[in-house]
């Protein structure tokens, strides 16, 4: 079933989408205790901690959801790919005009 949600919080939004467009493969949206929770999965390289880094992707994911006042981790290993976790926390509540249809907002 894919639900769509109406964020009204344009930082939110932005870190949402921006945290999907810097990937590729499997994504996973659920709302889920007061949060949305965003699962990003790709099949690449992957990489190790002690690996030097030579962008801000990851840096960058981290501080939108920090900003958003969500919490964010990063599981990878050398060939395996990586899968980034995000929570962001919101609230639900009833639009007007939009019947039968709800929305969340930051909590």
């Amino acid at each position: 079933m894919i639900r769509v949600l109406l964020v009204d919080d344009q930082a939110m939004v932005r870190a949402g989408f921006r945290m999907i467009l810097e990937a590729e493969t499997d994504i996973t949206v659920v709302e889920r205790d007061g949060a949305v929770e965003i699962a990003v999965t790709d099949d690449g390289r992957g990489f190790s901690d002690d690996e030097p880094s030579e962008g801000f992707g990851l840096i960058g994911m981290r501080e939108r959801i920090r900003l958003a006042g969500g919490r964010y981790d990063v599981e990878s290993s050398p060939g395996e790919g990586t899968t980034v976790h995000a929570s962001i926390p919101a609230t639900r509540a009833e639009r007007s005009g939009d019947a039968g249809r709800s929305a969340l907002q930051p909590g």
